[in-house]
């Protein structure tokens, strides 16, 4: 079954209000260490020269480091004085930089497998569906034969596939290919040519290496599965153009808070921007394209208008305006949008539309507490961008039928992504890897 969307969409990362911000290590700065005190001075024919001084204070992060002071100068038949004892060093807390803000004490896989999950919503994209719009978690991030039709009038020409990301590794790619895909939206040279973009490589390319590179340790921890992926079709105009990557997004023009850096939540507002425009995919769902490029229009980040033919009873849905605006989230406090993401449904309790992955069985829904809680400071808290081609305030939406089994939730009871079961039933062919 081909999925049909409309030529004015990019689909990528189905994910609708995501958000976070960037976060920062502050790394302890030790406390200049003490000096002794200089020895006193012996007067003529006096017996020693002073004590030297005191040890150094110990700092805060590196222990205090300080010599005594030095020996008085002795004078005429006197003797040198004694050096200081030295400062004892400081106990330090901050010798270890602060834990990252959005991994904590993950290992590196597990940091990864979070990110590819629950703020990248990577699944939603790279995983086949089933009839009833749940995504079939025996195949999760085995790739998407249908996942686009650009032109549903010919059977020829527009489909786009997403690959299967689970044999990556076995078809040679290493975690530089991997992360230049992700990042910068090209293929190893072997395989050339740019990603098309559809792949949210214009937010990525902001996020922080050490999640870059935790995202592709977990892609090369994946066990094969077996899913066959055609090869793209030829795109009908205007997208036959596309010849290049597009550029990164500008990370100067993404909205930043209006919170005072004195404020208590600024720090919680800058990492949702982070997770939301760097790291994540919010603003690349809920900012309309533009130009012959389709790259994201810069002036409207977060104001929606961005249309998903998703058909079934939703048919188009246009992505919402996600900034305090009149006939976005004016009024949403930031625990609103904590509703939104773990319960899938808005202010007023209607059900969030698809394609966002949100509520329980959603990818948004198993972000951790501190997550959510950043992304909703964040939005809340950006300028207004009155969009007149966005959504609407949350349109009210029939949820789909109760999914089979886990629900489509990577952390459901269902089978661990992270160690899937090759499908003996599908072709050989380990499919297409983009």
């Amino acid at each position: 079954m081909r999925s049909s969307f409309a030529l004015s969409t990019l689909l990528c990362g189905t994910a609708a209000v995501l958000f976070m911000a960037a976060c920062s290590s502050d790394e302890a700065t030790p406390a200049p260490a003490g000096d002794g005190g200089p020895g006193g001075a012996t007067a003529t024919g006096g017996r020693a020269a002073g004590g030297g001084g005191a040890g150094g204070r110990a700092g805060g992060g590196a222990g205090g480091r300080a010599g005594g002071g030095a020996g008085g100068t002795s004078g005429s038949g006197g003797t040198s004085g004694a050096g200081g004892t030295a400062g004892a060093g400081g106990t330090d807390a901050g010798d270890a930089a602060a834990p990252d803000p959005v991994c904590g004490t993950k290992t590196q896989i597990e940091c990864g497998e979070y990110i590819v999950k629950h703020i990248d919503v990577c699944g939603d994209c790279h995983s086949p569906q089933n009839p009833d719009g749940s995504f079939d978690m025996s195949k999760y991030l085995a790739g998407n034969a249908a996942f686009a039709d650009l032109d549903p009038t010919d059977s020829t020409k527009g489909l786009v596939p997403t690959p299967n990301l689970t044999v990556l590794k076995q078809n040679g790619w290493t975690a530089q290919d991997i992360k230049n895909a992700f990042l910068n939206g090209q293929r190893p040279a072997a395989r050339g040519g740019p990603i098309f973009p559809i792949m949210p490589y214009q937010n990525f390319h902001n996020m922080k290496p050490e999640h870059a590179d935790a995202i592709a340790a977990y892609i090369l921890s994946l066990q094969p599965i077996v899913n066959a992926i055609p090869t793209r079709q030829v795109l009908p105009l205007p997208f036959n153009t596309f010849s290049q990557a597009l550029a990164p997004v500008d990370a100067t023009k993404i909205p930043n808070t209006t919170l005072a850096t004195t404020d208590a939540n600024y720090e919680k507002a800058q990492l949702g921007k982070y997770l939301s425009a760097e790291l994540g995919v919010c603003m690349e769902c809920h900012t309309p394209r533009t130009g012959p490029t389709l790259a994201l229009d810069s002036t409207k980040f977060f104001a929606g208008g961005e249309a998903f033919q998703i058909g079934g009873p939703f048919g188009v849905v246009t992505s919402e305006n996600i900034t305090p605006a009149a006939n976005g989230i004016a009024g949403y406090v930031a625990a609103d949008i904590v509703k939104v993401l773990s319960d899938g449904v808005n202010k007023a309790g209607q059900p969030i539309c698809p394609p966002m992955p949100v509520g329980p069985r959603g990818a948004f829904g198993g972000l951790e507490a501190p997550h959510k809680e950043a992304i909703g400071v964040y939005l809340t808290s950006i300028a207004p961008n009155l969009n007149p081609g966005d959504g609407g305030r949350f349109p009210k939406c029939i949820p789909p039928g109760p999914p089979p089994g886990d629900g489509g939730s990577p952390d459901a009871s269902g089978p661990d992504s992270s160690t899937p079961t090759p499908d003996s039933s599908t072709p050989t062919d380990a499919g297409n890897d983009g």
